[in-house]
């Protein structure tokens, strides 16, 4: 039993395959784009030059890269990752003129491509008659 952690290969396929899910989070106040935690598929992390960061409050860690938003979408994308939401907050700094932002992007890999043309071969359809 694996406690629901996904373990990490060298090819990325087990946890991928478990974990289809990676959350972008990109914070304004600061040049780092979050892409994972402690669950997170390493070998997917290192594509994305993404370094271990120490979380205190969490006594934990997360993984965190310099690289802008955009180009770890598009990184994610070619792994087969879609877009599945995006949210944004913005908040003003108490004693500051200065705005900070946080944008999150949800991804999903599908486990295998969907089955459109089956589903439309199977569909009931009316026949016309000329």
């Amino acid at each position: 039993m694996n406690n629901g952690k996904a373990s990490s290969s060298s090819s990325g396929s087990s946890s991928s395959k478990r974990m289809p899910y990676i959350v972008v989070k990109n914070c304004g106040n600061n040049q780092e784009t979050i892409v994972g935690d402690p669950y997170s598929d390493a070998e997917l992390m290192k594509y994305l030059n993404a370094v271990q960061k120490s979380v205190e409050y969490k006594r934990s860690y997360i993984y965190v890269t310099a690289d802008e938003p955009r180009v770890i979408l598009n990184k994610l994308e070619s792994r087969g990752y879609k877009v599945l939401a995006m949210a944004a907050t913005a908040m003003k700094d108490r004693g500051y003129d200065q705005l900070y932002e946080n944008v999150m992007w949800t991804l999903h890999k599908p486990v295998e491509p969907p089955k459109y043309a089956a589903a439309v071969d199977d569909y009931p359809t009316k026949s016309r008659s000329s």
